[in-house]
């Protein structure tokens, strides 16, 4: 008898043991869309909200001088004491966003649905990313939920929302290398960056945490002027060298690390602050360092040192700043998604179906 069949598989036997496979994977893609649109929506339904926030109106009133002036103030046009003094509008492109917004027919209600989109888009982008990390094997819930909670608490009408979004744009091109973006780092970080760079002095993180990852790799032994590294090193160059491109020059690229000479003035700012437990930000972001310490802990593979070069400095950050609590669990997230254990996944097929496969048949 002739069983040459059982190596070459029929067109008719083919889609019988193919189809539960095909299945599986139309069933698992639907349920990456469902799972990507409930966080949209919960993204969306948590920055939607109303206008309160307490330095917003000087935000909104420099956006409005800038377009009534067609440029940036260089001098001081709000202090009583000390008019005409030398002064950076850091945030000066956000400022231009938020007038535009309000002067525009939407009027007010612009500037919340704008909330709303940067919030549906960093719900989106924070669970892509935990997701990809974990390469769809993983529930990771049990670790973006509680990263995303911290975060969100910080979603309000100011130019740190849209630092939050870069932030988690800058994790997509570096830790999801075969991304679009990813693929193109000479292209996707220096325009990130500069858009960052005049929306939000938090610019500085995102550099850091390049510093920290370039030399966590080299650590592994990935040498910097080697591979993926050597272009991430040339982008970051290149990134740094287009934040200069704007109305103030290098004072605007300096303005992060002269704020950080006012310390005297710093410590009377809450945000400045260290995390209070007994605060709803600082109880939050004890839970995510409890929750990352036991996925680190209990993970059947360790964390690489670039892992933990990254990862550690910015705990300490939040735990400095409470500002920081913005953006320190980000970058934790997929981390903890890639050590997070497979989940088991349920056939669906069952099993016993197996010995009676038209093929055993």
């Amino acid at each position: 008898m002739n069983t040459s069949y059982t190596d070459e598989k029929s067109p008719r036997s083919q889609p019988e043991e193919t189809a539960p496979a095909a299945t599986a994977e139309t069933r698992s893609a639907f349920a990456r869309v469902r799972t990507a649109l409930v966080w949209i929506v919960l993204g969306w339904t948590v920055a939607l909200e109303q206008l309160d926030d307490n330095s917003f109106l000087t935000h909104l009133r420099t956006g409005r001088w800038i377009l009534e002036h067609h440029g940036v103030p260089h001098s001081d046009i709000y202090s009583y004491t000390v008019p005409g003094a030398p002064w950076v509008a850091q945030s000066w492109l956000a400022e231009v966003l938020y007038a535009g917004l309000y002067e525009s027919p939407v009027g007010p209600n612009g500037i919340r649905v704008l909330g709303g989109i940067l919030g549906a888009a960093c719900a989106y982008l924070a669970y892509r990313l935990a997701d990809r990390a974990a390469a769809g094997r993983a529930r990771t819930v049990v670790v973006l939920l509680p990263a995303l909670f911290v975060s969100a608490l910080y979603w309000v009408e100011r130019p740190l929302f849209i630092g939050i979004l870069a932030f988690l744009a800058l994790l997509w091109i570096v830790e999801i290398p075969d991304s679009a973006a990813g693929r193109r780092p000479l292209i996707a970080l220096p325009l990130l960056m500069w858009l960052w760079a005049n929306c939000h002095g938090s610019f500085a993180l995102g550099f850091a945490y390049l510093a920290l990852h370039l030399l966590g790799r080299w650590a592994d032994g990935h040498r910097p002027w080697q591979g993926r590294e050597r272009r991430l090193l040339q982008a970051t160059v290149l990134a740094f060298a287009a934040c200069f491109l704007n109305p103030y020059g290098a004072g605007l690229v300096l303005f992060p690390v002269q704020l950080l000479t006012h310390g005297e003035a710093l410590q009377y700012v809450p945000e400045w602050q260290s995390p209070d437990l007994r605060s709803l930000v600082g109880a939050a972001f004890a839970v995510w360092i409890a929750v990352f310490v036991a996925v680190l802990v209990l993970a059947r593979t360790r964390p690489t040192r670039r892992d933990v070069l990254v990862s550690l400095p910015f705990l300490l950050l939040g735990l400095w700043a409470l500002r920081n609590a913005a953006v320190a669990p980000l970058v934790g997230l997929p981390i903890a998604a890639r050590l997070l254990p497979a989940a088991r996944r349920r056939s669906a097929v069952p099993a016993w179906t197996s010995r009676w496969s038209p093929r055993r048949c």
